[in-house]
């Protein structure tokens, strides 16, 4: 591995590929002496997602306000849960889910998700969890895409009420759309007014040049 840690400082190189029949091919690539894990057509944990909730974070200056409990419906390999334990220093329960379980099996042989503190994770989809679970979150992230894409029933008016049956009273939803082409940047704005429709405060952040993320509270 360290011989690969140094090559990554030249070229990316690649760690580990598993066949997964939900996300398709899944590379752990080493690139300048970090691992991440890529699908297809995207960054799935840590690389360039791992930049846009960075910049999220500090946009929404988490560390005034640090959440209890956490819900990320998308966790991968636990890049968002990293920034708020070891990066921001917030000391909170995390729920992750993860509907493919390939994802979670690279995340155990290759990230270490195991040294997250307060960590329960499921493997199953983000509709069913909301509607199956009584608890009550501060905090939900939803980074849940297929490919580059928002499934339709994610982006649904539905969806959006149930994650604020699940919200505590002061909770907040992040909501993180790629919007790189026209119909992204359609269904986008579809979510934001819907989210509008339902949540007292919600603003747009910009994190890069192709991720939008919808801030809102209850």
């Amino acid at each position: 591995m360290n011989f690969k840690k140094l090559l990554s400082y030249l070229y990316p190189v690649k760690v580990a590929v598993v066949e997964s029949t939900v996300s398709g091919k899944l590379e752990v690539v080493m690139e300048a002496g970090k691992l991440v894990l890529h699908s297809p057509n995207s960054n799935y944990s840590y690389g360039t997602l791992h930049t846009v909730f960075q910049k999220v974070f500090k946009d929404i200056n988490i560390a005034d306000t640090p959440p209890n409990n956490v819900l990320i419906l998308g966790f991968g390999v636990g890049s968002v849960a990293s920034i708020l334990q070891e990066e921001c220093n917030i000391k909170c329960k995390i729920r992750g889910v993860e509907l493919d379980s390939k994802v979670l099996d690279l995340g155990n042989s290759y990230f270490n998700i195991a040294r997250f503190q307060k960590l329960k994770l499921f493997v199953t989809d983000a509709i069913t969890f909301l509607k199956e679970t009584d608890q009550q979150f501060d905090l939900i992230i939803v980074d849940v895409f297929v490919g580059l894409d928002v499934p339709q029933d994610i982006a649904s008016k539905e969806f959006l009420e149930n994650v604020t049956t699940r919200l505590s009273d002061k909770g907040a939803m992040l909501f993180n759309v790629v919007t790189k082409t026209q119909t992204q940047k359609t269904q986008f704005e579809e979510i934001y007014f819907a989210s509008e429709a339902i949540f007292s405060n919600i603003k747009t952040l910009k994190p890069s040049s192709i991720n939008s993320v919808i801030f809102a509270k209850k």
